[in-house]
């Protein structure tokens, strides 16, 4: 499998669309492609992205959705980023939905942002594991075959490929450990039977107020059967009185602590991750999927992470922003919701 990837940084549509066509064009490391994905910033109207797409690259072998920044190496960029990839042997890529999956193959999940739903409730039935991320954005949707998705997961299959996958994660857990008492999906209520939003009230005490300032400092969920971190969940928002909320789930009964990471302890943890991953596999292409927050924390140092896989790896690597990251369980069996990771996946056509 070959893979290329172009970034534009104009940010009108249908010229950013042309200059990643002409980049393509001009560029005699593919002849042609067998499919392109793109990940697109929200500030884009979603009704245009389908036609122009079509209009200059005359295909329906596509596959696009929003995210708020995206990445090829160590440049980020907030416009449009594509994936052309160019299958050498029996690999191919097919669009799917949550209830036509394969176990057998390589299945990278997208799932729309509305931030009036939870995220990842229709996760909980799936049985086998799945690979990718929340798209972010204020309105993040998927763009495929001429239609837009507001709702529903959508899934990239790839058949004919060997993959590996990692997680770094970093967080450090801190102080005590609470047990949540009253919580209804993603909002808590009741901590160590005191009200959740004091708790994070105190804790924003001295930080301005500013709920993005608690990213340095997110909810480890301790497991039942490692008693290791489970998940890390990020702070969203604090409605005084009544609950704390989160991005993404916490059960009742969990135990949970605070934590703590510095950009040079999350690189760190990077870099053992892709070591890791590069005595598997040697890999045509890297996804990676890595949390808005954990780019917050990282802050002038975020071009580094996809900087050290690309050169690990030593492959072309396809990054974007996430409201949460979706991996396997340690049992590898079914998928969970992370926050604040930093999760690739290496792919390798057979």
């Amino acid at each position: 499998m070959k893979a290329r990837i172009y970034v534009s940084c104009y940010d009108a549509l249908f010229v950013a669309m042309e200059d990643i066509f002409l980049q393509f064009k001009n560029d005699y490391f593919l002849d042609d492609f067998d499919f392109i994905v793109f990940a697109i910033s929200d500030k884009f109207h979603p009704e245009d992205i389908n036609p122009t797409i079509k209009r200059i690259f005359q295909t329906d072998k596509y596959f696009a959705f929003n995210s708020e920044e995206s990445f090829s190496h160590s440049y980020i960029n907030n416009s449009i980023t594509a994936l052309f990839l160019k299958f050498e042997n029996k690999g191919k890529i097919s669009i799917k939905s949550l209830d036509s999956l394969n176990k057998d193959k390589l299945n990278i999940v997208f799932i729309p942002y509305n931030n009036e739903k939870c995220i990842c409730d229709d996760l909980d039935k799936i049985k086998i594991p799945l690979i990718g991320g929340v798209c972010s954005g204020e309105r993040a949707y998927i763009y495929y075959e001429g239609k837009i998705e507001k709702e529903k997961p959508i899934v990239l299959e790839f058949d004919n490929v060997d993959y590996k996958f990692g997680i770094s994660l970093g967080y450090k857990p801190i102080g005590p450990t609470y047990k949540i008492n009253v919580s209804l999906k993603n909002k808590l209520y009741v901590i160590d039977y005191e009200d959740a939003s004091l708790l994070t009230k105190k804790l924003l005490k001295n930080t301005n107020g500013k709920i993005e300032n608690l990213w340095y400092s997110p909810l480890l969920v301790i497991s039942d059967n490692t008693g290791i971190v489970d998940v890390v969940r990020t702070f969203k928002s604090i409605k005084e009185n009544f609950y704390t909320e989160f991005f993404g789930n916490i059960k009742r009964d969990s135990k949970v602590k605070l934590s703590f990471a510095t950009a040079e302890i999350l690189l760190e943890e990077d870099k053992k991750v892709a070591l890791n991953l590069k005595r598997k596999i040697s890999p045509d292409l890297v996804f990676n999927f890595v949390s808005n927050a954990r780019e917050f924390v990282l802050g002038e140092l975020k071009s580094k992470e996809s900087e050290i896989y690309a050169e690990i790896l030593n492959a072309p690597v396809f990054g974007f922003t996430t409201f949460g990251e979706i991996g396997p369980d340690y049992k590898h069996q079914k998928p969970k919701l992370y926050n604040q990771s930093s999760l690739i996946v290496a792919i390798k056509e057979k």
